[in-house]
């Protein structure tokens, strides 16, 4: 099963706006034949935040093994004014050749960009899937505007090795002005 998504263009849009924004390849530490679980990479901002910034994570690609399922998430953790480390992980025996994800950092105070989280799990329950689910974005704060860009990418993932319908609990949003 091949996944492939434009959130780059989302991050390059950011990039011109002075935001931190970067990618993390897993061909970056390992061959893509090889399947794995977790991998890692520590990423440095080109400037320091004053504040520690969020970071929204999305995935750009995934090739994954069809006969597994498919279970893989992309976050951020340890994040600092100058680093953090983005995060491509598996569990329940999905076998993953590559995959690739966005990055984008946003200073907590910035009052252009913002990002928020929807799950479905905050909606039902994951042993009662819906076809369709829909919900209001929250964000930190108001916009004093509707917000003009707004780029979503997935950062969980899970299918059925059967019917290999993608279900996606979550998704990161990137919105600004």
């Amino acid at each position: 099963m091949f996944f492939s998504t434009s959130t780059i263009f989302g991050a390059v849009q950011a990039l011109a706006q002075g935001l931190a924004v970067g990618t993390f390849e897993t061909q970056e530490i390992r061959p893509p034949e090889t399947a794995w679980t977790d991998s890692s990479k520590r990423v440095v901002f080109p400037k320091p935040f004053d504040r520690t910034p969020g970071l929204a994570v999305g995935f750009t690609s995934l090739n994954v093994d069809k006969s597994t399922t498919v279970r893989i998430t992309a976050y951020a953790d340890n994040i600092s004014l100058t680093q953090a480390y983005v995060h491509i992980d598996t569990w329940g025996g999905t076998r993953v050749y590559s995959a690739s994800s966005v990055w984008c950092g946003i200073a907590l105070n910035d009052t252009n960009f913002q990002t928020g989280q929807f799950s479905t799990l905050d909606d039902h329950a994951w042993d009662h899937p819906q076809q369709n689910t829909s919900r209001a974005i929250s964000f930190g704060r108001p916009f004093s505007a509707p917000p003009k860009h707004h780029e979503t990418g997935k950062s969980l993932i899970t299918a059925d090795q059967v019917r290999q319908d993608p279900v996606s609990p979550t998704r990161t949003h990137f919105a600004g002005r």
